[in-house]
C-alpha cells in the first residue's frame, strides 16, 4: 500500500528531468498551442460591458418597525431581482426586444448584478457590440423597474420596493479582456507541453 502511494506523489525533480530531455517535443507543443490560443484570442470580438446604477425606491413609513422592516429586506433584494428577471412577467418584454437571446435562463446569464452600496444596484451586461450592450442592459433595468414592484403585490404598502434606474450608462472593455485570456493561454501551452513530453512514450 505504501508503495502505491508514494507511486501516486508527484516527483517534480523527475518529471523536470523529463521535460527537459524532451525539450524539443515540449517546446513544439508549447508552441502550436500558444499559436492556436493566441489565435483565437485575436481573431474573437472583444467584450465591451455596459454598466447602470439603480436605486431602490423605499414607500414612506409611519412607523419605526416598518422601517427597521425595509432596511432587514436589503441584504436579500439583489436574489430576489435576479430571480425576477426568470420570471415572463419580468423578461418576457426583455426577449421580445432582443430575440437573439433564446429563454430566459439564457438571460439571466447575460446579466450581472453587484450591490455597491446599501441602497442601489448595479447591473452590467456584457456584449462584442457596445450599442447591444447598452440596449439589452437598459431594457433589462427598464423592465425591473416597471415590473418587478408587482411581484410585491401582495406585500404591506410599505415594503414595496421599487428601482429607480439613473440614466447614465457606462461603456468599457469587459473585465476578463485579452490580457486574461492571453494569460490563461500560456498557462494551458505549458501544461500541454508538460503533459506531452511526460507522457509521450519512449522509443524503444
Amino acid at each position: 500500500m505504501e508503495n502505491e502511494a508514494q507511486s501516486r506523489i508527484l516527483n517534480i525533480p523527475e518529471i523536470l528531468a523529463r521535460v527537459w530531455k524532451r525539450k524539443v517535443v515540449f517546446l513544439l507543443s508549447f508552441l502550436l498551442v500558444l499559436a492556436v490560443g493566441c489565435g483565437w484570442v485575436f481573431t474573437k470580438p472583444e467584450g465591451q460591458t455596459a454598466k447602470q446604477l439603480l436605486v431602490f425606491k423605499f414607500p414612506e413609513t409611519t412607523a419605526e418597525s416598518q422601517a427597521t422592516q425595509q432596511a432587514a429586506m436589503l441584504p436579500a433584494l439583489v436574489t430576489t431581482y435576479t430571480t425576477l428577471l426568470k420570471h415572463p412577467s419580468v423578461g418576457g418584454p426583455i426577449l421580445e426586444k432582443h430575440p437573439e437571446i433564446p429563454n430566459l435562463q439564457a438571460l439571466t446569464e447575460r446579466v450581472t448584478f453587484d450591490t455597491p452600496s446599501l441602497i442601489s444596484v448595479s447591473l452590467s451586461v456584457t456584449d462584442p457590440d457596445p450599442a447591444k450592450a447598452e440596449a439589452l442592459l437598459r431594457d433589462v433595468s427598464a423592465s425591473l423597474a416597471e415590473n418587478a414592484p408587482k411581484a410585491f403585490a401582495q406585500s404591506p404598502e410599505y415594503l414595496r420596493i421599487g428601482l429607480d434606474p439613473l440614466p447614465q450608462v457606462t461603456v468599457g472593455p469587459a473585465r476578463s479582456g485579452r490580457g486574461v485570456q492571453l494569460v490563461v493561454v500560456v498557462l494551458v501551452s505549458v501544461i500541454v507541453g508538460v503533459g506531452t513530453a511526460t507522457l509521450l512514450p519512449r522509443r524503444s
